[in-house]
């Protein structure tokens, strides 16, 4: 089924069209809450919002934009309002749980590949929340800068310029 008859079982109240459907954005929804707020719990609970956000107000969606792009404003606004409750020195931790996590594949470019997400994360980190959410939204969920200003409440050049400057910063400290 493509994703306008899903649509349409959902709003009648079928829940298991609703899952297919948010499941196909699901992993990018994903993306977005990770690393706007750049801590793994934070992005399950926002997620899990955006999801029961997304079921509640599935009538309002007007269809003007792909399902994906609203659903993904929805993370995006709810990992945002996490990051705005969350005390400022919180720091990630991939490791919630005090398990330690064991590597099978040690090998030399995996390593090369975690560092680099390392070296990412600490960049995402030094960027504003609204440059952060911006960035994360052109590059991970492939919104237009058009839409990522009518998100953020900003004009179409303040958002380019965002977006611009966002990735000139994390350019010099990658």
């Amino acid at each position: 089924m493509n994703d306008a008859e899903l649509l349409s079982r959902a709003r009648e109240g079928d829940q298991r069209a609703f899952a297919e459907l948010v499941t196909r954005y699901q992993h990018i929804a994903w993306s977005v809450c990770v690393r706007i707020t750049q801590h793994h719990q934070d992005a399950e609970d926002a997620l899990q919002i955006a999801l029961a956000s997304a079921w509640q107000n599935l009538g309002r969606f007007r269809g003007e934009a792909k399902f994906g792009t609203w659903f993904y404003r929805i993370a995006s606004n709810s990992a945002m309002a996490l990051v705005r409750k969350r005390k400022p020195a919180q720091s990630i931790d991939d490791d919630d749980d005090g398990y330690v996590i064991e590597l099978a594949d040690e090998s030399s470019a995996f390593e090369e590949r975690l560092a680099d997400q390392d070296r990412l994360t600490t960049a995402l980190q030094k960027l504003s929340d609204e440059s952060r959410e911006a960035l994360v939204l052109a590059e991970v969920a492939g919104l237009s800068y058009a839409e990522i200003a009518v998100h953020q409440s900003a004009s179409l050049s303040a958002t380019k310029v965002r977006i611009h400057r966002a990735k000139k910063k994390l350019a010099e400290l990658l």
